[in-house]
């Protein structure tokens, strides 16, 4: 009896544990392309010698993963940003990672959500155009509802 009741229990808990994951969906993308992104920074004083710019027309991936449970979602993006290098015709070498962090809940055209962005320099031997000082590193919170309309 004893032996029934656990593989009774057994049962029951790899059922409902079937249940649950059959219930988790994977969310994935993956994006490549090209920015046109202008972005300098001038000292306190607004003097007129820029600190620190973006190498324009710079290229970029995307990849983001998560997942969801009913209407729940967690996902995370890393975006590389990377721009040709000198030093050869097939080398990109990458300055500036951007990191999103995202939890959500939808409900129809409702969105409830948090998001942490990050960005933080990539550096490497080949970023001989900056210096130390020319990085950024940038970061927000944010607490959001958003209204979808269709």
């Amino acid at each position: 009896m004893k032996k029934l009741i656990i593989l009774l229990f057994v049962l029951f808990a790899l059922n409902a544990n079937a249940q649950f994951y059959t219930k988790i969906k994977p969310i994935s993308s993956i994006e490549f392309g090209i920015k046109n992104r202008y972005l300098s920074f001038y000292p306190y004083n607004f003097d007129t010698n820029i600190i620190y710019k973006y190498p324009n027309n710079s290229l970029f991936s995307d990849l983001c993963i998560g997942i969801s449970y009913y209407n729940f979602s967690l996902t995370s993006n890393i975006i590389t940003n990377f721009y040709k290098s000198d030093f050869s015709d097939i080398n990109f070498s990458p300055f500036l990672a951007e990191y999103y962090f995202d939890l959500f809940y939808s409900y129809k055209y409702i969105k409830l959500g948090y998001q942490h962005f990050c960005s933080h320099p990539v550096i490497n031997s080949n970023n001989t155009d900056f210096n130390d000082n020319n990085f950024i590193h940038d970061y927000y919170n944010k607490f959001y509802i958003k209204i979808i309309i269709r």
